[in-house]
């Protein structure tokens, strides 16, 4: 993949191969005009040994269906808005990404999920967060559409800041 670095790509389909490790060894400045990332049914444990991964132009990424237990900071992916990482082994949302304001729609359906970042009410622009399948602690998450969710966190979110 690091051979690629250096090519133009704005798209990357790399699905159902036998990737495993790291897609990337190193975080950067990697792929700088990759706008879509898809390499789900793959055996990959991170995207990059390193914690930040530079994809200032990622709009969509898949990575479903992998043996991920995190992803690297998105805070910079700025321009992502779609995020697709089902079926992997995640414990709990990527590092960023409650600060993606432009993200869409989300989907962490069946990894190991236990807790919702309380600031996702604060994702103006989220309009799909699909965690079915996933061990939350407060299990009316999984049933409740963003807008209720984002409502019911803003709530505790006021709750709690009341108590202090």
């Amino acid at each position: 993949m690091d051979i690629l670095a250096s090519l133009p790509l704005t798209e990357l389909f790399a699905s159902n191969n036998a990737l495993f490790a790291a897609l990337f060894s190193s975080g950067e400045a990697v792929l700088s005009k990759l706008q879509v990332l898809e390499v789900a049914n793959n055996a990959l444990a991170t995207l990059s040994f390193e914690s930040t991964l530079k994809l200032p132009a990622l709009q969509r990424l898949d990575v479903s269906n992998n043996r991920l237990n995190a992803l690297p900071n998105i805070s910079e992916w700025l321009a992502l808005s779609v995020l697709l990482v089902e079926d992997n082994d995640m414990q709990c949302l990527p590092e960023g990404f409650t600060s993606l304001m432009g993200l869409r729609n989300a989907s962490f359906r069946s990894n190991n999920i236990r807790i919702i970042d309380p600031d996702v009410a604060n994702m103006a622009g989220l309009e799909v967060l699909s965690l079915e399948g996933n061990p939350l602690r407060e299990r009316k998450y999984l049933a409740m559409s963003v807008e209720e969710m984002k409502r019911d966190l803003q709530r505790k979110s006021e709750a709690n800041e009341e108590m202090f």
